[in-house]
């Protein structure tokens, strides 16, 4: 649904007026005209103007006789709404009048329009340098026939206008679109504690539709991008968080001991900083040390995806020999120039489905047991952030405030309650619905 702003002189082509509305309304849009404009205490071009400016089309209407001049000026509202349109850019379809179309110009004139002379020569003019000057408009005959042409034409417009729509990717919204309060004030307690050469353990959890990564960016982008915007060069390795992922060594074979699982991990680490790099030292904290301070970059970021059905006793041993490793880290970037070395940021993004509150204690209280209570790398940073919330209405309200200008126009002006599912809701979920509000379709999601 789009607001689509009717223009037209009034006695003239009153009856068209009608019968334009008529056809707007039938294609499920909101014909913005001046018979329903309220009364409001400001000018009448003012009002006009802001009109417009909510508009997603206008329909200019010409007839034979140029319109009511705006007091003080030389043009008429309906000449002054079209260089309104064209200077907010808001698209323009144009219908004039054949000859031999019957309007009411005696009315007109008997209104006080003014001498026909003129305002047929005026309105020839203001067709020939501006309404028609390179737009393909369409004559009408009668008011049914224009109801015709106008219903064909803004069904095409629109169609055209959806195919040729800039894609608006729901990625980088949708960090700001859930409350992350809590999650940001922990992580920045933690984070302002930090020194570079310091690597820095943070545990993301909650339930597996909420989008850990997103809650990463947006930590990332809040306390490092976004406050060094102007830096000249580049400040976090890898520069987007998906291609940050560390993908935990799973056993592949029962005899596999913690030993070949470490070093599977520290491998596809170092590949996130050097690709296809295999480790030769017989240190690996020294050779990432090494790779680290290689990279020139300010920040690293790494992230670790794990599920609670994988979260057993050896996966708990292998975070356990992890966190020494990252403590064997700030020992080994003693050797190298403090002005080298890069602030290390390590995520663990546990996703779980659990629905009772007795599983989340007992997960809770699991992660605190390896990542908080462990006498390993007692002077790493190591922090488990809340767990991740549902989307709120009172969430989506700011985003719709923020982001309204982006959906369908048939989505516009509703309230967010009436467009989303009843909150609280899963952030992937709201993701969904929101890519079916921008109008995109599947392959035009963003991360």
């Amino acid at each position: 649904m789009a607001n689509v702003f009717l223009s037209s002189t009034f006695t003239e082509l009153e009856e068209y007026r009608k019968s334009a509305a008529a056809a707007i309304d039938q294609y499920g849009h909101v014909c913005v005209r001046m018979e329903t404009f309220p009364a409001a205490d400001r000018e009448i071009s003012d009002f006009c103007r802001q009109k417009i400016k909510e508009a997603e089309l206008v329909i200019l209407l010409l007839g034979k006789l140029y319109g009511t001049l705006i007091p003080g000026s030389n043009i008429s509202y309906t000449e002054y709404e079209f260089d309104v349109a064209v200077e907010l850019r808001v698209p323009i379809l144009v219908f004039y009048a054949l000859r031999s179309a019957p309007t009411r110009i005696q009315e007109a004139l008997d209104a006080g329009a003014g001498d026909y002379t003129e305002l047929k020569q005026r309105q020839e003019e203001f067709l020939k340098t501006k309404a028609l000057r390179g737009r393909v408009a369409r004559p009408y005959r009668d008011p049914n026939d224009l109801k015709f042409q106008i219903g064909h034409s803004i069904g095409e417009h629109f169609r055209t206008a959806q195919r040729n729509r800039p894609r608006r990717y729901v990625g980088p919204m949708m960090p700001h679109l859930c409350d992350r309060q809590a999650q940001i004030d922990e992580f920045g307690d933690a984070f302002a504690s930090g020194a570079p050469g310091v690597p820095q353990i943070y545990v993301v959890y909650g339930h597996e539709l909420e989008q850990h990564r997103n809650c990463v960016r947006r930590l990332i982008c809040y306390y490092i991008n976004y406050p060094r915007k102007n830096h000249e060069a580049t400040l976090v390795a890898p520069a987007l968080v998906e291609q940050a992922l560390v993908e935990w060594p799973v056993s592949q074979d029962d005899d596999d001991d913690e030993e070949i699982l470490f070093r599977r991990l520290c491998r596809r680490l170092f590949q996130i900083l050097r690709k296809g790099y295999a480790i030769q030292e017989s240190d690996p904290a020294k050779a990432f040390c090494r790779l680290a301070v290689e990279t020139k970059a300010p920040f690293l970021q790494f992230r670790h995806a794990l599920r609670p059905e994988d979260w057993g006793p050896r996966v708990q041993s292998l975070c356990l020999r992890y966190v020494q490793f990252w403590d064997a880290v700030r020992r080994g970037f003693e050797g190298f120039p403090p002005e080298q070395l890069p602030r290390t940021l390590v995520f663990f993004e546990f996703r779980h489905q659990f629905t009772s509150s007795e599983q989340k204690r007992e997960f809770k209280e699991s992660l605190f047991r390896v990542f908080k209570t462990s006498t390993l790398g007692q002077d790493l940073v190591r922090r488990i952030l809340p767990e991740l919330p549902s989307v709120e209405h009172r969430d989506l309200d700011l985003w719709y405030e923020r982001f309204e200008r982006f959906l369908l126009p048939q989505y516009r002006n509703i309230p967010s309650k009436e467009l989303f599912p009843a909150s609280p809701l899963p952030m992937l979920n709201a993701e969904r619905r929101l890519r079916q509000l921008l109008g995109m379709r599947e392959d035009d999601y963003e991360g």
